[in-house]
């Protein structure tokens, strides 16, 4: 979708466009717009490939695949740091309360 409409970038060009860059004085408004919209533009692109990816390693994946990497993942609870009593938010309220009155 994004992509298509990007050039392909080849080393030389890359270089010649980072030192042109490096100018900003020398930019046009157009340019300096598309600094912003071609790496969100290649942002998109790139999340796009990645979801697709993802969908394609999930729907090959196995039960006995699936379990061993809940299993793996809950393993690493053991690594938490222990859970505090309490988070501190009914703490806050109570001193607050006690500022109001």
């Amino acid at each position: 979708m994004y992509g298509s409409t990007s050039p392909a970038v080849t080393a030389g060009a890359y270089r010649q466009e980072r030192i042109r860059l490096q100018q900003p004085s020398q930019w046009t408004w157009r340019e300096s717009c598309s600094l912003i919209t071609t790496p969100v533009a290649r942002r998109l692109t790139a999340g796009e490939a990645l979801d697709q990816v993802r969908r394609e390693e999930l729907s090959k994946l196995t039960d006995a695949e699936a379990l061993a990497a809940v299993e793996e993942l809950l393993d690493l609870l053991r690594f938490l740091p222990p859970r505090q009593g309490q988070s501190g938010l009914v703490e806050q309220q109570r001193i607050f309360a006690r500022a109001r009155a």
